[in-house]
């Protein structure tokens, strides 16, 4: 397979110091049938999420991101990123320093990742208008401190707009986003 290449970390350092960490990589028809991921120090709590999406440039993976930590709270708000296209694939990662779930994401498909400690929503959406895209709301389980990012999908050029793969392969053209969080001990 392709290599994972890392977009963004956030550091969490409020009183439940966590972070996350966004990774993207070109999948390939030999992908295995499930990844392992290493830590350099003992987390307390791990959680991962991926979605795969076609229609992406093979140059220029990522049309614009954008990411910061969150205050402790249940409302929380991925930032607005300004697209340039128009149907834009928006991709949001909510990471949160409590084991619950995640509500209140309106309009996008959620992937919910719950660990041991830490918990992690990822969701998508087509943005139809050029422009700021505005903040996405999604709503935690209860009040803590996390990281929030939202991510815009280059498309490849006179192509559809990027979508979900759903059952399509990597031999069609799938492009995975894997985003994985992690709670170190403090």
């Amino acid at each position: 397979g392709g290599t994972w290449v890392l977009i963004r970390t956030l550091q969490q350092a409020a009183a439940t110091a966590n972070a996350m960490s966004t990774y993207y990589r070109k999948a390939t028809a030999t992908e295995p049938a499930s990844y392992t991921w290493t830590f350099s120090a003992t987390p307390t709590g791990v959680v991962g999420a991926h979605g795969t999406f076609i229609g992406v440039d093979l140059g220029t993976h990522i049309d614009v991101q954008a990411g910061n930590v969150h205050a402790s709270t249940t409302a929380y708000l991925a930032p607005s990123v300004t697209t340039r296209k128009t149907n834009t694939m928006v991709v949001t990662c909510y990471e949160h320093a409590s084991a619950l779930t995640w509500t209140g994401i309106s309009g996008s498909t959620a992937i919910q990742g719950t660990g041991t400690n830490i918990d992690l929503v990822m969701s998508y959406r087509i943005v139809a208008a050029i422009g700021a895209t505005g903040t996405f709301a999604a709503t935690a389980g209860d009040a803590d401190a996390g990281c929030v990012g939202t991510i815009a999908l280059q498309e490849v050029t006179g192509d559809r707009v990027p979508r979900s793969a759903g059952r399509r392969n990597a031999a069609q053209g799938d492009r995975p986003r894997r985003h994985v969080t992690r709670h170190p001990r403090r």
